[in-house]
């Protein structure tokens, strides 16, 4: 059975004035994708601020 997993990427910096195309910044919860897959996305990048 294959399983697909959902992670977001991409050059953000919720700091940043300007994107960094140099440096990328990726994550993910290695939870299974969802049909509502955005919804998951859209709670790691909360994440991925909250961070940093």
């Amino acid at each position: 059975m294959k399983k697909t997993y959902v992670g977001v990427c991409g050059p953000f910096n919720s700091k940043a004035e300007t994107l960094d195309f140099d440096t990328y910044t990726s994550y993910s919860t290695f939870e299974t994708k969802e049909k509502d897959w955005l919804k998951q996305a859209k709670l790691m990048v909360k994440e991925i601020k909250s961070d940093q």
